[in-house]
């Protein structure tokens, strides 16, 4: 079954041309919108008000455009060197977030030369249809022109998440990598225990690491493997202040941008301190902490625009 999704915009100053060309596509499915000059395509296109006949325009996004080549005022060429340059959509993304692909153009010519063809061609021209051409004609070349748009759509949208993807993994096992450099962070502190039994200690706050658990000996909090990581270097040298870069390198197992580290950092810290705030700070083992004493969680600090620790002194 084919597939007639699509927006398209047919420009050409004739007007039975241009109601023809949009009736037949309309009927294949697409949708259409028309315009009667270049200067009124390009309006549409940034959804300004250039006449009574653009009153209504909003900025659209447009799959294809049927481009007139000989046109009074704007031609064809004029139009072509505009809606494929991106600087010609500044207005429009200064009104949204971004401009996400240029149209693609189908050109519309009855005596078209060599060196419009060329010059079109360099402006990104997918395709040609000559004056006069029939219903079949103009259906299958809008057809496959938006098949071919479709297909590269998909390839560059998997090509996106394959470096997207390259970039966070960097060829390496993630969890592996972040094992290994917790394990460089924090190999001159002295863990007594076994591997197998591994304990981190604050005051009276255990971390167990192998089991993913942080209790004050009355308390105990389950945590995630991400949540373990964070603690486990952070406790592992209390007072020492870890940037953000390398605590992402710690969680994660991958490098990113020291702007990016912070926002990823920051929902993980959010849930540890909501987590971490029934464990209470006390000198005592033997009796369970006073109501008033403080969590864990108020020694859990950020120092702004560099990274985390867990301070040494209550404040």
């Amino acid at each position: 079954m084919k597939n007639t999704t699509g927006s398209l915009l047919i420009v050409d100053d004739e007007e039975t041309m241009r109601r023809s060309l949009g009736e037949i596509l309309r009927l294949e499915g697409y949708s259409i919108q028309l315009a009667a000059s270049g200067e009124e395509a390009c309006a549409l296109i940034l959804g300004e008000r250039l006449s009574s006949s653009t009153q209504n325009a909003t900025s659209l996004s447009y799959d294809l455009v049927i481009l007139d080549l000989k046109m009074p005022g704007m031609d064809g060429l004029e139009v072509l060197e505009k809606i494929t340059n991106p600087d010609f959509y500044t207005k429009q993304i200064t009104h949204q977030k971004r401009l996400t692909r240029l149209p693609d153009v189908i050109l519309l010519t009855a005596h078209g030369s060599l060196e419009s063809a060329i010059s079109a061609i360099r402006h990104g021209v997918v395709d040609f249809l000559q004056k006069p051409c029939s219903p079949q004609e103009i259906i299958s070349t809008v057809a496959k022109c938006l098949d071919n748009r479709r297909i590269r759509i998909k390839r560059d949208e998997t090509l996106r998440r394959l470096e997207l993807r390259q970039k966070r993994n960097k060829n390496i096992n993630a969890h592996q990598t972040a094992d290994s450099l917790l394990n460089e962070m924090i190999a001159k502190i002295d863990i007594s225990q076994p591997e197998d039994e591994k304990v981190i200690k604050f005051e009276n706050i255990h971390l167990e690491v192998n089991k993913r658990e942080i209790t004050d000996h009355f308390n105990v909090v389950q945590l995630t493997l991400s949540e373990t990581r964070f603690l486990q270097a952070l406790m592992s040298r209390p007072g020492h202040v870890f940037t953000h870069k390398d605590l992402v390198r710690v969680v994660q197992g991958y490098e990113v941008e020291s702007w990016e580290a912070p926002q990823i950092l920051r929902p993980l810290v959010s849930r540890l301190r909501r987590k971490l705030s029934p464990l209470k700070l006390s000198p005592d083992l033997t009796s369970e902490p006073r109501t008033d004493s403080r969590s864990i969680a108020s020694r859990l600090r950020n120092i702004r625009s560099t990274g985390y620790l867990i301070d040494v002194q209550e404040r």
